[in-house]
């Protein structure tokens, strides 16, 4: 399940071109764990990021069987074998997304936490290097405990008392 607020980069690659319409997708925050766009009785509610061939981005917001754009931006066109660096950042009251050096930002806070599914619809997309890095900040009585694997910083859940980690 991914935190309240997080930032994710991910690379989507168009491997093969469909039309300047078709698109590469990150859903994210979304209430159910599998993602389905081909059945309107059970859609999950979320965001939808998508990069499509023509270069628009877009982010929606799937309330039930309701999607709201919520903005667009006009990029350059995504061409087969480009490798477009998208990134999602996304904290208490807003949203910001951006491929390369172009983005924008939404003020929404309806839907955090929830999952994250990859997609596309025709063009043929690989995606790779997907990272999502937060900040976990302990309070009292929160559970916490630093692991370090392999130079990689990871959290596992310790009992923190008194404002001290407890061993």
């Amino acid at each position: 399940v991914l935190p309240d607020s997080f930032t994710l980069t991910a690379k989507m690659t168009l491997q093969a071109s469909a039309g300047e319409n078709y698109w590469g997708s990150i859903a994210f925050c979304t209430q159910k764990d599998i993602w389905n766009d081909t059945d309107l009785s059970d859609l999950s509610e979320g965001y939808h990021v998508l990069l499509r061939e023509n270069g628009n981005l877009q982010l929606y917001r799937r309330d039930g069987r309701t999607f709201t754009l919520l903005n667009e931006i006009t990029t350059s066109a995504w061409t087969q074998g480009q490798t477009a660096n998208i990134e999602i950042v996304v904290n208490a009251s807003q949203i910001t997304v951006k491929r390369d050096s172009s983005s924008f930002t939404v003020n929404d806070t309806k839907y955090r936490n929830g999952y994250l599914h990859l997609g596309r619809y025709v063009s043929g997309v690989l995606f790779n290097d997907i990272y999502i890095n937060w900040v976990f900040i302990p309070k009292i009585g929160d559970r916490a405990k630093l692991i370090v694997v392999d130079d990689k910083v990871g959290y596992e859940k310790e009992v923190i008392t008194n404002g001290r980690y407890k061993r």
